[in-house]
């Protein structure tokens, strides 16, 4: 398709620029003057220090610059410091020879980044220039340079002057050809055309046009359409252009049968009836473009092999002049492997990046079915960002087992699948609780077309058996004694529920029984750095109240709502302007005997948070005494301990980010130019707080107003660096807190502390904060 796109083009670029051959003035009074400034290597040439446009009113600088090869010269900062010690070591006579040889050797290898004039060059510039004004709709555009010195600064400055003329408009756009197609197809062609008469000439809106007429072709059942552009019609006297397209359909054609070749390569094979559930086109449909290329996709989603081609093909079944047969052709990849390595994860929500090894055994299609199963173990460190803050880690280790089922049902524009996991797991948490822990999870994913919003629905069915490993040594080591904290005692009492639980008689086979629905909807160009698009995420998710029998209903009483929702927003080709949004919400139906799972919690802070404070560290309470002062000696301890042991249950976060990548510069090296253009820099406000903090028990949950939600907000903002890799860009952010709301203290407020350096927030992690 980018090919077809590219040859419609040039088509156009080709006709328009033809037709107006002896109307058009590519370019005039050409001025190159005697007195410029020799290159200071080259003497018999002339570097050109600067490129400037005059009299662009509807295009800017950077515009143009892109669209010429010439260059202004770009010295890199080592380039210039070693012309400036060659020059300077050669007044010296007892420099060594050797540091001579080598400042030269390295002046030669950067002399791309010198730019000398070219009058062919330049010449081809200028008619480049023109064809952009003329397929833009300023066909009698008038173009020119001038080469001159600027005796002020001692540099040579090129100047394209540009007389733009008047900006033709479009009369008519006729689409001939297209009498003959069903009346529906006509009709979907009508609501697609977007080019109206009195719009400007535009050849890019005019070949999207173009592009989309025929992919409503193509995705109809007229395989063998194709179109002409003919030349552009211009009118001197309305100062219009008219544009008539002609299309060649065909007669619609029909799949009259669909076969599949194997290359198995010693593999098992994938049974017919799972790929015929793959394909989104079926025998007696219509032939469309779209839906083979869905089949494709879906095809190669199996894992299941390396290459999948679908073709046209009558090695089977003849074809007709109105029916196409298509023919599946699948290369099988390896199905059984063992992998050992480290792996860098991060959670769905949350977006915590996970750090840790793991050793894995798997099957890609142990049922014949494309069903996958994995055996694994690994062990992780949890939030790698606050470890490098300094904060106490977290680790968690697994041994389970994993199974999914691609795809089980196939119901109009849905795909039901499914998937388990089983799995042993023993977490640290703040190095205080050892919890061990038994899941199950059932899966069910549907994935839906991309014509809705919502393009995916989760259904989770979460079995855990959780154990306190070392509950009495906490609740002897910080609750034995004369004098305990409050906040300390409500906080293991917290977690003594669920110990409690375990310990009355009767079997129990589950201390969590949790029903989940999450619903996606995913429009990012790009999942690890998008640049457009957006990203929706609202899920509920608690108590499986329809299995409430004793021995599996659990402890885990409680319904939490959450969203989430990021846009992406171009703002030019290397500038992003990103925004967040979540919020969430959790309900205990009885607040004295029932427990909420530590990982389904709210917290605040951290590298995808609030970044003007650690991870888990924010929160709001009305009920905070007087003696929690963040400058006590024993509060910095003390707080983490209680931020990090027990979460909220209501959290208001959002950050505004703006992202800048650097382009690649052509006119340095081609290996440091493009290791620059994976660097980014990033200005950053984000804004959040948790309410209602478990370790202050129920008394704030009425005391909090819903305006205060609002208004209790703390603020931070801050700049962050990224390298873009392949799973991501590595970040480093800095952070510094504005405002941050108290009850029985002064607020915080950054314009009111005498040292705001020391509040500092480093974060060091791998993806975008959202």
């Amino acid at each position: 398709m980018v090919s077809i796109k590219y040859s419609i083009c040039v088509l156009l670029v080709l006709l328009i620029s033809v037709f107006n051959a002896d109307i058009a003035v590519f370019a005039i009074e050409n001025h190159i003057s005697p007195g410029l400034y020799p290159s200071t290597r080259l003497t018999k040439q002339f570097e050109i220090d600067k490129i400037e446009f005059e009299n662009n009113d509807s295009f800017g600088d950077g515009e143009l610059l892109e669209i010429i090869n010439t260059k202004a010269t770009f010295m890199s900062p080592q380039h210039r410091m070693a012309e400036y010690y060659y020059d300077n070591v050669k007044q010296i006579p007892w420099t060594p020879a050797i540091l001579d040889t080598s400042l030269g050797a390295f002046l030669r290898n950067h002399n791309h980044e010198i730019s000398h004039f070219n009058e062919l060059d330049v010449n081809m510039d200028t008619e480049t220039l023109w064809s952009f004004y003329n397929t833009n709709g300023f066909h009698f555009a008038e173009i020119s340079y001038r080469f001159e010195p600027d005796s002020a600064e001692k540099i040579n400055i090129l100047t394209f002057s540009i007389t733009e003329g008047t900006r033709y408009k479009m009369d008519t756009v006729m689409y001939v050809g297209l009498e003959s197609i069903d009346t529906l197809t006509r009709q979907r062609i009508e609501r697609a055309r977007q080019v109206k008469s009195g719009d400007f000439f535009s050849e890019e809106i005019i070949l999207t046009d173009v592009s989309r007429v025929f992919n409503i072709l193509q995705n109809s059942g007229y395989y063998y359409s194709k179109f002409e552009i003919l030349p552009v019609s211009i009118n001197v006297e309305s100062e219009s252009d008219s544009v008539t397209v002609v299309f060649t359909t065909g007669k619609r054609q029909k799949i009259s049968s669909i076969e599949f070749i194997d290359s198995l390569n010693n593999q098992n094979i994938v049974v017919r009836d799972m790929k015929r559930l793959q394909m989104e086109i079926k025998v007696g449909d219509w032939y469309s473009r779209r839906r083979v290329q869905r089949s494709l996709n879906n095809l190669n989603s199996l894992g299941t092999f390396t290459a999948v081609d679908i073709d046209t093909s009558s090695v089977f079944k003849l074809q007709t002049d109105t029916t196409l047969s298509l023919v599946v052709k699948s290369d099988y990849r390896k199905q059984k492997e063992w992998a050992v390595g480290l792996f860098v994860n991060n959670t769905q929500i949350d977006n915590l990046t996970n750090i840790g090894a793991e050793a894995s055994i798997s099957h890609r299609n142990w049922g014949g079915a494309a069903q996958s199963g994995t055996l694994y173990s690994n062990i992780k460190a949890k939030d790698i960002s606050s470890i490098i803050s300094g904060e106490r880690a977290e680790y968690e280790g697994q041994i389970g087992l994993r199974l999914a089922q691609p795809l089980i049902w196939a119901i109009e524009n849905m795909r039901i699948g499914g998937s388990g996991r089983i799995y042993y797991s023993y977490l640290t948490v703040e190095q205080l609780f050892d919890i061990s822990a038994w899941f199950a999870n059932f899966r069910i994913p549907i994935s839906l077309t991309n014509d809705t919003y919502i393009n995916q629905i989760i259904i989770d069915f979460n079995f855990e058996l959780q154990n306190l490993v070392n509950y009495e040594e906490v609740q002897e080591k910080y609750i034995s004694g004369d004098t305990i904290d409050a906040r300390i005692k409500r906080s293991i009492d917290f977690y003594s529920q669920l110990y409690h639980y375990l310990q009355e008689p009767g079997l129990k086979l589950t201390t969590a029984n949790l029903l989940g629905i999450t619903l996606i909807g995913d429009s990012r160009n790009h999942p690890f750095n998008p640049t457009k698009g957006d990203y929706f995420f609202g899920s509920i998710d608690g108590w499986n109240f329809f299995l409430g029998h004793p021995v599996v209903s659990g402890i885990a009483r409680y319904l939490r709502l959450q969203t989430a929702y990021s846009v992406f927003t171009p703002l030019t080709d290397n500038k992003v302007l990103a925004a967040k949004f979540r919020t969430g919400v959790i309900f205990r139906f009885d607040s004295e005997n029932s427990y909420v799972p530590f990982e389904r919690q709210f917290f605040a802070g951290g590298a995808n948070s609030v970044r003007g404070w650690n991870s888990r560290e924010l929160h709001y309470s009305r009920n905070e005494p007087d003696s929690f002062h963040p400058k006590d000696s024993s509060y910095r301890n003390d707080y983490l301990l209680y931020s990090n042991l027990v979460g909220s249950r209501v959290l208001i976060e959002g950050s505004v980010e703006y992202r800048y990548t650097f382009p690649f510069y052509r006119s340095i090296n081609e290996v440091v130019a493009e290791q620059i253009s994976k660097l980014g820099i990033t200005a950053f406000i984000d804004y959040g707080n948790a309410y209602h903090w478990f370790a202050e028990g129920d008394a704030d949950i009425s005391q909090i107003s819903f305006v205060e939600y609002f208004t209790k907000l703390a603020w931070a903002a801050g700049l962050g660096l990224r390298y873009e890799t392949p799973i991501g860009p590595i970040r480093l952010d800095v952070a510094l807190p504005i405002y941050k709301p108290n009850y029985n203290l002064p607020d915080y407020k950054v314009w009111t502390e005498h040292n705001t350096m020391k509040d500092l927030k480093f974060h060091f992690s791998i993806g975008h904060a959202f």
